[in-house]
């Protein structure tokens, strides 16, 4: 199970295939294993399109014929998709391949012009291509093992090199050392490595296969990846019926219903900019609250920063509790440094005391009810913006049926000490929340300290807000004035380098 959990973390190309349908499908053992997801119809299996249209006749009328016969402005249909035929994934690049092994059976050899001279060392000639390899030419003598139909050096790489050979003898550099970042199978590396021979050059690849095949190739040192920071897992428990064991931070996994309510972005953040607050103002917490702790995803990412917290977790939704107590078995076995209570935290009575570091993520929108008229009991919940989730479970995460920013900051405010600090995110979109955090943290006497913004994409308006709070008497930290920004993604889609950044302190992989 151990062995499971890391794999998913280090894949090389998490999700290009479903492992589990490979290993089920009676199709693997015919050969026919299917790769990434289909990128016409998107794993549909069919693509809809739209009919081509035809006049209404009164012979088609007279027929009664139906509405699927006679094609109307806008109608529409399924068709199965001619790029997978239907399987939702595309082939592996099988067929391909034996072919260009067909082709490559003349051995291609460069040809220099006369009384050219190769510069550089030769090979030591040390080690044969394995099955589904080849050994190709690179620069001089030096040669390197691709992967046919695999990834292979092309322009880019001998440019890059080049130029970095030209830049250092423009201003006089000798350089006696060299990294690579994202070395691949060492094209790039072994270039510069050749035209420094005084030079000790490091390459660093994630890719296992590419690093494998890197390695040794000219007695180039190639680095592995960092470990991935935190404890391991004892992974005590399984995923239930409808559920999925997911990938947190660091080592930590988490069940979450499939379907349900998951963790997300404002979890994270919301966990991080707790790390971050604490150092800042030099605060190592003892003892830790998560207020709605939800499935546990911030309460469990506290907690993984902090190995010598004390965290307690406060859910009122009984499935939600139930699995976050699972998650939490799985991480960290039977011991009591994190724990859940199932509970209301408008009830002080559930738990009773003082903590140095809260955190909480309160639902986002309002809910307006109707009633019965007769007995006054609530009838109907209609959205005060949007729509209900169609799922039970992430409704209260996302709806306050419970409360909202107000009720976190009276619950903050009757567990937090007096030099501690609560860090509580909130909704900046077009429903405005921002004035409700102002209002609720002076209705709990409680001062803003720190705030920091984020944005979806550059591009876009800021998404949530993360605040980090203290009593309004704790006169020994002192607030900032300036708004702190995040960017999660440029125009294009691309993650920034400092959500990035984000990501590897919290052990995920950009």
């Amino acid at each position: 199970m151990a062995e499971e959990a890391v794999e998913s973390y280090d894949g090389d190309a998490p999700g290009w295939t479903n492992r589990e349908e490979e290993e089920s499908t009676t199709e693997t053992k015919l050969g026919k294993v299917y790769g990434p997801i289909c990128w016409k119809c998107l794993g549909k299996k069919s693509v809809t399109k739209k009919l081509k249209k035809r006049r209404k006749c009164k012979s088609a009328l007279n027929l009664n014929l139906t509405s699927e016969t006679v094609v109307g402005e806008n109608a529409k249909t399924d068709f199965p998709c001619t790029v997978c035929h239907g399987n939702g994934r595309t082939k592996r690049k099988q067929k391909n391949t034996q072919r260009h092994q067909l082709q490559r059976k003349k051995k291609i050899v460069r040809v220099y012009p006369p009384g050219y001279i190769v510069p550089g060392s030769k090979p030591v000639c040390f080690g044969n291509a394995l099955s589904g390899e080849e050994l190709c030419s690179l620069v001089g003598h030096w040669r390197i093992f691709q992967q046919i139909g695999g990834h292979r050096w092309s322009t880019d790489d001998l440019v890059t090199a080049w130029y970095a050979g030209i830049i250092c003898e423009r201003y006089k550099l000798t350089p006696k050392t060299h990294l690579d970042l994202g070395c691949g199978i060492g094209s790039v590396l072994m270039m510069v490595s050749w035209q420094f021979e005084n030079a000790t050059s490091i390459g660093i690849e994630a890719q296992k296969l590419s690093a494998q095949m890197a390695d040794g190739q000219s007695g180039i040192t190639l680095a592995t990846v960092p470990e991935v920071p935190g404890s391991k897992p004892v992974c005590f428990g399984n995923a239930l019926s409808g559920e999925e064991l997911c990938s947190l931070v660091g080592h930590w996994r988490i069940f979450q219903q499939i379907g349900g309510h998951r963790w997300s972005t404002d979890d994270l953040v919301t966990a991080w900019y707790a790390g971050i607050i604490c150092e800042r103002y030099k605060l190592t917490p003892k003892t830790h609250l998560d207020l709605g702790c939800g499935i546990g995803s911030v309460l469990m990412m506290v907690s993984w920063q902090f190995e010598n917290a004390t965290s307690i977790g406060i859910e009122a939704q009984k499935l939600s509790a139930q699995m976050a107590g699972r998650s939490i078995r799985y991480n960290i076995g039977n011991s009591t440094r994190i724990s859940v209570l199932h509970g209301d935290i408008r009830d002080n009575s559930t738990v009773n005391d003082y903590f140095d570091l809260i955190t909480g993520t309160p639902p986002y929108f309002k809910v307006k009810y109707e009633k019965n008229g007769e007995t006054g009991r609530i009838k109907l919940a209609k959205p005060g913006y949007g729509a209900l989730p169609s799922c039970e479970q992430s409704a209260p995460a996302r709806y306050e049926f419970r409360g909202g920013i107000e009720e976190y900051c009276l619950a903050a405010k009757s567990h937090l000490k007096k030099d501690g600090i609560f860090v509580v995110c909130e909704g900046l979109g077009p429903h405005m929340n921002e004035k409700r955090v102002l209002q609720g943290a002076m209705k709990a006497d409680l001062k803003i300290l720190q705030v920091i913004n984020v944005q979806g994409r550059e591009d876009k308006p800021p998404l949530f807000g993360v605040y980090a709070m203290t009593h309004t008497e704790n006169d020994s930290f002192k607030p900032r004035e300036e708004i702190e920004k995040l960017i999660v993604r440029h125009k294009g889609g691309k993650r920034t380098s400092e959500y990035e950044k984000l990501m590897l302190q919290m052990g995920i992989p950009p």
